[in-house]
C-alpha cells in the first residue's frame, strides 16, 4: 500500500494490513461470496421476461420480370429490374391461419419515392397481426403511363400467387396508397370489378381526374388550384400529351371515370388547403355516391399532403381496413434475444 503523509490524509500503515494469514483469508471469502451474489443478481445469464412485442420480418421479393424502359442503356435496364420488387413485413414466428393483407404505395409524383417509404406504415400494420406488402413501380424516368397500373396489378397477383407461402387469406387483400400511390390504389379498386381485386381501398391525396388537375395547375387558375409542377409532371412525364390532344389517355388514367357499383369499398382523405385540390376529393365522393359505392371521405384542416398528415389520419384509415379485412391476426409472443 502506498501510505500517505499527514498532508494526504489518514495513513495506512504496513502493521495494519499485515494482518494474520488466516483472518486475511477469511475476508477474502467473505468478499468473494458478496461479489457472487451480486454478480448473480445482475447477470444477463438469468431468465428474462418474455416479450409480448411481436417480431417483424422483411423479407424483398421479385413480382415480375423487368419491363420495356423509356431510354436505352444499362441505366434505363437497372431500374426496371428495380421496381419488380417488393417488400413485404410480416410477423415471426407465423400464426397458424391465413391474415389478411394489406398492400402500401408510394407516392412521388410517379416520378420519385421508393417502397420504403411506406416502412413505417406497414411496420405497424405488421404488429397488429396484417401482411403488408411495400411495392415498387417504375417511375416516369423508366416509362410512361400504364406501365405504373400494370406493375401495381402484377404486385398483387404475385401476392395472391404466393398467398399460401406468405400466410395471406386472398379474400382479405386492401390496399392503401400514398398521393401518386393513392391514385394507384384507386385505380386498381375501380378499374373492371375492383372488388372482386381488393375488399378495401385507403387512398391519402390521391388525384383522381387528371385532366382537371392539369387544368387545376394552368396560368390561369383562380381557385383550387395545384402547382404548375405537378400539372407539367402529369401531362409531359405520367401521360407525354396534354389533356386535348389525348382525351382517352386522360380518361383511362382518372379513377373518377372507371367508378361502377361494384368498385371496393373506398376511404379518401385529403387536407383542405393542400397539394391536390380539394375539388378532386368531391368529384370522387359524387361519382361514388351516384354509383352507391360504400365509401367515406376525410378532410383535415390545414395544407398537409399524404404521409405528412398520417399521424392524424392513421386512426381513422386502420379503423376502414378492419373494417372490411378484419383484424390483423396475431402471433404468439416469442423471447425477443
Amino acid at each position: 500500500m502506498r501510505d500517505h503523509g499527514p498532508e494526504g490524509g489518514a495513513s495506512v500503515s504496513g502493521d495494519h494490513w499485515a494482518l494474520a494469514s488466516p483472518a486475511r483469508a477469511a475476508v477474502v471469502v467473505v468478499l468473494a461470496l458478496v461479489l457472487v451474489a451480486l454478480w448473480g443478481w445482475v447477470s444477463p445469464c438469468q431468465p428474462r421476461a418474455v416479450s409480448s412485442g411481436p417480431r417483424v420480418v422483411v423479407r424483398t421479393l421479385a413480382f415480375g420480370p423487368p419491363q420495356a424502359s423509356r431510354g436505352s442503356g444499362q441505366t434505363a435496364r437497372t431500374r426496371s429490374t428495380a421496381t419488380t420488387r417488393m417488400d413485404v413485413y410480416a410477423q415471426r414466428p407465423s400464426p397458424r391461419r391465413d391474415r389478411p393483407a394489406v398492400i402500401l404505395v408510394h407516392g412521388g409524383a410517379w416520378k420519385h419515392g421508393d417502397k420504403t417509404d411506406m416502412a413505417p406504415l406497414a411496420r405497424r400494420l405488421a404488429r397488429d397481426g396484417y401482411v403488408a406488402v411495400a411495392v415498387n413501380y417504375r417511375l416516369t424516368s423508366v416509362a410512361r403511363w400504364p406501365a405504373q397500373r400494370v406493375d401495381v396489378l402484377r404486385a398483387l397477383r404475385a401476392v395472391r400467387h404466393r398467398a399460401a407461402a406468405l400466410g395471406v387469406d386472398t379474400a382479405r387483400i386492401g390496399m392503401l396508397g400514398s398521393s401518386a400511390g393513392g391514385h394507384l390504389a384507386l385505380d386498381a379498386g375501380t378499374l373492371g370489378d375492383g372488388r372482386r381485386r381488393v375488399r378495401a381501398v385507403v387512398a391519402w391525396s390521391p388525384p383522381v381526374d387528371l385532366a382537371a388537375l392539369v387544368r387545376a395547375g394552368a396560368p390561369g387558375c383562380r381557385r383550387g388550384c395545384t402547382t404548375p409542377a405537378l400539372a407539367g409532371t402529369t401531362h409531359r412525364d405520367l401521360l407525354g400529351c396534354a389533356p386535348r390532344a389525348c382525351p382517352a389517355r386522360y380518361a383511362d388514367a382518372s379513377p373518377v371515370t372507371h367508378v361502377s357499383p361494384d368498385d371496393a369499398p373506398t376511404l379518401v382523405v385529403n387536407s383542405r388547403d393542400e397539394l391536390i385540390p380539394l375539388a378532386q376529393l368531391r368529384a370522387l365522393d359524387r361519382a361514388l355516391t351516384r354509383a352507391g359505392v360504400r365509401h367515406r371521405t376525410l378532410v383535415l384542416p390545414g395544407h398537409a399532403h399524404a404521409l405528412r398528415y398520417a399521424h392524424r389520419a392513421w386512426r381513422t384509415s386502420e379503423a376502414w381496413l378492419r373494417r372490411f379485412l378484419g383484424p390483423g391476426v396475431a402471433s404468439p409472443a416469442v423471447p425477443q434475444r
